[in-house]
């Protein structure tokens, strides 16, 4: 979305790796620059994203997948993101949401069933779609539920939509310039664009050292 953007640790990479304490949180979420909601709360998301382990439909291998822990706020800030099939998780309960991508893999993701992770059960009670998004790919909970279940007491990012997207340099400017936190704000196609790059980066050097490797076992052969 071209008026929405991403609060993560700096330098951290990835939400995975990103810490977001909630006195920084909170200063985020009190910026002027960030749109009202209808209910009159900023818009603003505090979210975290942790790996859980789930087993394959047709292998049984269990696979690492994302797990989202969302606010309120994260399905209009998503307006791509629609429920296709059941309801969405009741705030404070131990319910779940997933991707249609999750729901074709993986073994045990439909709804009424139960998944097991953080040390408790949680029952899918819906599934969304996210227009091929990364999101598919995700299963979202409730975002306090998950930082207790897995004894967390910081958040992984910090998603808000700007009332005007044009005043998001002077937002950056004050956030990453404020001696008090340590983070980087990015419009959201930035964002993505950097984890992209960072996958390719990534795909690039395993496929050379790969290459390297057969070709000296070539040459040795």
């Amino acid at each position: 979305q071209p008026d929405n953007v991403h609060v993560t640790r700096r330098a951290s990479g990835a939400e995975i790796s990103s810490v977001v304490d909630r006195a920084q949180a909170a200063v985020v979420e009190t910026q002027p620059e960030i749109a009202i909601g209808g209910d009159g709360l900023r818009l603003a998301s505090k979210e975290v994203v942790v790996l859980i382990t789930l087993p394959k439909r047709e292998s049984g291998v269990a696979t690492n997948v994302t797990t989202r822990g969302v606010g309120l706020a994260a399905f209009e800030l998503r307006p791509q993101l629609r429920i296709i099939e059941g309801r969405t998780f009741k705030p404070g309960s131990a319910e779940v949401i997933v991707g249609s991508s999750i729901a074709q893999r993986f073994e045990g993701a439909a709804i009424g069933s139960l998944l097991r992770f953080g040390g408790r059960e949680w029952r899918v009670v819906g599934l969304f779609e996210a227009k091929g998004s990364a999101y598919d790919s995700e299963v979202w909970a409730d975002a306090d539920q998950l930082l207790q279940s897995f004894r967390r007491n910081a958040w992984s990012a910090v998603v808000a939509r700007l009332a005007d997207p044009a005043t998001l340099p002077e937002m950056k400017l004050r956030l990453e310039n404020d001696p008090r936190l340590t983070l980087d704000v990015k419009a959201e196609r930035e964002f993505f664009e950097d984890q992209s790059k960072a996958l390719s980066n990534f795909i690039s050097y395993l496929g050379l050292t790969l290459s390297v490797i057969f070709s000296v076992g070539a040459m040795i052969g």
